[in-house]
């Protein structure tokens, strides 16, 4: 599936600030909120 502008926009901003010991996984930012 292609990614939308705005998935590639959020995942540029992403890259900019990745670092090596720094990552996200499956629904972590999807839930980033929900309870745990």
């Amino acid at each position: 599936m292609a990614l939308s502008e705005l998935q590639k926009t959020i995942l540029q901003c992403l890259a900019k600030n990745r670092s090596e010991s720094s990552y996200v996984a499956g629904g972590l930012v999807l839930n980033k909120d929900w309870p745990r």
